[in-house]
């Protein structure tokens, strides 16, 4: 029986080409295509093929041909290799051809002996396709130590939708504005470069998992492309289809504040807890020079709370309408290990609002924001109204928890 080896310098190739398979996809494949020296697997999600280009031995046994296995399938059988995979030791699939010898079936045993066998089918089109673009494709030449170093600084500028590299500047769209920054001292990039997120990820993968001393990249309207000569990773470059018309706009603070996280993060949990709050959908933020308050407020029913502050910087009290559904969705937990959180409320030239997130390593431009916000003056009555009645039961019932200070943001 034929078979195929994957030495353990290959073990993280196939980790990686078989990560973003579900389980559950019934159609996802792997396509193998081999010849007398090479087997050249083809997988990953139809946005961003891989390819991945591995050594075979002629006692191996393996037939010149074209066919693809179930992913799913094999990534179960692959699941199953931890054992071998922690000892550094080759995986080995066993080929079946006698029954057809152009479509063999892998029929293998796991480390807990058990029988797994993948009928193979015949290559899909697709891959055929994707393999005929990989090597006919325009490219630039690029040493792997030099797109590392902007890979690096594309880190430094994290979280961002899209990252450009020009012989100017960085310039990365975050939170739906362009924020353009100066090289480093003493960078001078070896091309232009203009990618997505998931792009910049799959570049960030090659540099630092090859040994190659250049990597080959591509970019068109459609798509990014890298290889290193054995791994080819491809990217969806689709998102930035509208870049070309995107500008740089620029925000005013109106309002800024460092405030406790949690205090704020359980107030928007609890209002999302009460059916008709949820159902209304809105928090109101009320700020003045001295105090912070979130409220959830509707006739039927209503909470608000102080929210512990360090800093306020405000030019008269004011009311803004959130939408509680956005704002729920802000990732708090995790952002940084301090216990507050800057927030500042922005405005542009044409009067559209955007409540900022900040952390400590996105300090100048927020990390996310939420967009539907707007002032809501109609609303201060009835604030100070629940801001009266809240002070009236913290005096009389003890106080709702002491206001404490932060380190510095």
């Amino acid at each position: 029986m034929a078979k195929l080896y994957f030495e353990p310098k290959h073990h993280d190739d196939i980790k990686h080409l078989l990560s973003p398979i579900k389980a559950s996809d019934q159609q996802a494949c792997l396509t193998f295509i081999i010849d007398k020296t090479h087997c050249l697997i083809i997988g990953g999600v139809d946005d961003a093929l891989q390819v991945l280009t591995i050594d075979i031995e002629p006692e191996w046994a393996l037939k010149t041909g074209q066919w693809m296995l179930y992913a799913s399938s094999f990534k179960e059988y692959w699941s199953q290799q931890t054992a071998l995979i922690e000892q550094k030791v080759p995986v080995m699939i066993h080929l079946n051809y006698h029954d057809n010898p152009k479509l063999p079936m892998m029929d293998s045993l796991t480390e807990r002996q058990s029988r797994l066998y993948i009928q193979s089918e015949p290559a899909p089109p697709a891959h055929l396709e994707f393999l005929e673009f990989t090597r006919n494709a325009s490219r630039q030449t690029l040493a792997t130590d030099s797109a590392c170093v902007m890979m690096e600084v594309a880190d430094t500028y994290r979280p961002f939708d899209s990252f450009e590299i020009t012989e100017n500047q960085v310039v990365i769209d975050r939170d739906n504005t362009l924020l353009p920054f100066d090289l480093p001292q003493e960078m001078q990039p070896d091309c232009h470069l203009l990618l997505n997120k998931d792009s910049v990820d799959q570049l960030t993968h090659l540099c630092t998992t090859t040994d190659a001393p250049t990597i080959e990249i591509h970019t068109d309207d459609d798509r990014a492309m890298f290889s290193d000569g054995k791994r080819t990773f491809t990217s969806s470059l689709l998102s930035l289809k509208d870049y070309a018309q995107k500008k740089t706009d620029t925000y005013q603070q109106e309002l800024k504040l460092i405030v406790d996280i949690y205090t704020f993060k359980n107030e928007i949990e609890s209002y999302r807890k009460i059916a008709l709050l949820k159902k209304a959908n809105e928090a109101l933020l009320y700020i003045d020079e001295n105090k912070v308050m979130l409220a959830g407020l509707i006739p039927e029913t209503g909470e608000n709370c102080f929210i512990s502050t360090k800093e306020i910087k405000i030019k008269h009290p004011a009311v803004y309408r959130i939408n509680l559904s956005e704002v729920s969705k802000i990732k708090i937990k995790g952002i940084t290990e301090a216990e507050a959180i800057k927030l500042c409320m922005l405005k542009n030239k044409e009067g559209d609002y955007k409540l900022g997130f900040y952390n400590a390593r996105n300090n100048d431009h927020p990390y996310n924001s939420v967009y539907d916000v707007a002032p809501a003056p109609e609303k201060m009555d009835a604030v100070l109204k629940a801001k009266a009645e809240l002070e009236k039961q913290i005096n009389e019932d003890g106080k709702q928890g002491d206001m404490f200070g932060f380190d510095d943001i």
